[in-house]
């Protein structure tokens, strides 16, 4: 779960996997989807975006929880 305390929004992000077909290059939602790397997602977005990949990827099976200003994150129950 993570916290955007200026906004008082919570998103809660989930790891998935694509089982069968296709992911589409466009949607409604989003002009662009793409495979990146770890490393490519902490060079292209802000930390406060780019710690739920790590997160998804630490195998930890207790959910992290982490407050951020939009930018950084400001408070964490875990490593970042």
């Amino acid at each position: 779960m993570y916290l955007n305390l200026p906004l008082g929004v919570v998103a809660m992000v989930f790891l998935c996997d694509l089982e069968e077909g296709s992911i589409a290059a466009a949607t409604e939602e989003a002009r662009e989807v793409g495979w990146l790397s770890p490393a490519q997602v902490q060079a292209r977005f802000v930390s406060a975006f780019a710690v739920r990949v790590s997160d998804a990827l630490a195998g930890r099976s207790e959910p992290f929880v982490r407050a951020h200003d939009g930018v950084s994150v400001v408070a964490a129950d875990g490593p970042g």
